[in-house]
């Protein structure tokens, strides 16, 4: 069974593109009709990456993100380096701690106004036990408990856990209701972004 293929093309189309495949170049060429071999576009590539010609001076400005940019949430720009460090400088955690008032029932929710890092404690007595909880939009997340170890002397580890919570996230941290004092449960954060 033969099948017949029927051209649109002329036949001095026909010739002009297999010559562009037969002659192709060797380097690109500006304003060259003809196809490049592999060996020329990845030496010519080779010779960008190596030669220094590739300088944030051959984009467009609309490629390029800039200090006078900032970082954009774009798959088609390229940030420069110092764009990257203001960046990454302006995400460092404030400085200092803040204590969070711990209410009666021994919760304490929120929505992270931005990111954030607690640090939770709750010390145990020799009569209970201390559980942190700790839960993203309502989902457990951990949970942390320390028991008393006393044999003669006061020998005490806390429940305590580190834990970073991302701009928009619901939290909610838990603490035995029985432990409610300053001495026995601390929360504490740092924000940074």
């Amino acid at each position: 069974m033969s099948t017949t293929f029927n051209l649109t093309n002329t036949a001095s189309d026909v010739n002009t593109a297999i010559q562009a495949v037969v002659g192709a170049d060797t380097t690109p060429t500006d304003g060259s009709l003809n196809m490049v071999t592999s060996s020329g576009v990845k030496l010519a590539l080779n010779g960008l990456a190596t030669s220094g010609t590739l300088t944030t001076a051959s984009f467009t400005q609309a490629t390029l993100e800039d200090s006078n940019d900032g970082l954009t949430l774009s798959d088609t720009a390229i940030p420069t380096s110092k764009v990257v460090k203001e960046a990454v400088d302006a995400r460092k955690y404030s400085t200092g701690w803040t204590e969070v008032s711990i209410p009666s029932n021994g919760e304490v929710t929120g929505t992270a106004p931005t990111d954030m890092f607690f640090i939770a404690r709750q010390r145990p007595t020799t009569t209970n036990q201390a559980n942190v909880y700790y839960y993203i939009n309502n989902v457990l997340q951990f949970r942390v408990s320390a028991t008393s170890k006393s044999n003669g002397t006061d020998s005490v580890t806390d429940a305590s856990m580190y834990m970073p919570v991302a701009k928009g996230e619901v939290y909610k941290f838990s603490f035995n209701d029985n432990l409610l004092t300053n001495q026995n449960v601390s929360l504490k954060y740092k924000t940074f972004g």
